[in-house]
């Protein structure tokens, strides 16, 4: 009777590690890279969300229905970027004045042209580039060109 007492007790405790591990791990500093994991956890995340055009979504060219729905729906380069930022402010380790939406066109690739946004981060003399289209964080923008 006490090896049963002491299962479900098991798995419970193991649950609670399993959970603890996995905050933990999500706001470790940062790996070899040098960029902070929550940065690349968050645009990660947010990259699995389906991109749908503002057209298909809500019929108009331009929109943003809040988190809730692009988190149901999917959304376009702009509700990513938004997204990302909130989830980074919500660390506690960011602060918005430390982000900027970045608009520009995409450089390369099938989309060769297009509008597009991105989210740029600074941490101390660090810029971090996260963009919906790579699931890396990068240091510098990849295919993109900033409107000036």
């Amino acid at each position: 009777m006490r090896e049963k007492a002491f299962y479900r007790g098991g798995k419970k405790y193991a649950a609670g590690i399993a959970l603890f591990l996995g905050v933990l791990l999500f706001f470790q500093p940062a790996d070899a890279s040098g960029i902070p994991r929550e940065i690349r956890n968050i645009n990660t995340e947010i990259n699995r969300i389906p991109y749908v055009s503002d057209l298909k979504n809500c019929g108009e060219k331009d929109c943003f229905r809040g988190i809730d729905f692009f988190l149901r729906h999917g959304g376009d380069c702009e509700d990513y970027a938004l997204v990302k930022a909130r989830n980074l402010a919500m660390t506690g380790n960011f602060s918005y004045r430390q982000m900027r939406l970045v608009r520009g066109h995409i450089t390369a690739g099938k989309h060769k042209g297009e509008a597009h946004a991105v989210l740029e981060v600074k941490d101390g003399e660090k810029e971090y580039w996260l963009d919906n289209l790579h699931d890396e964080v990068t240091e510098q923008p990849v295919n993109f060109e900033i409107l000036r």
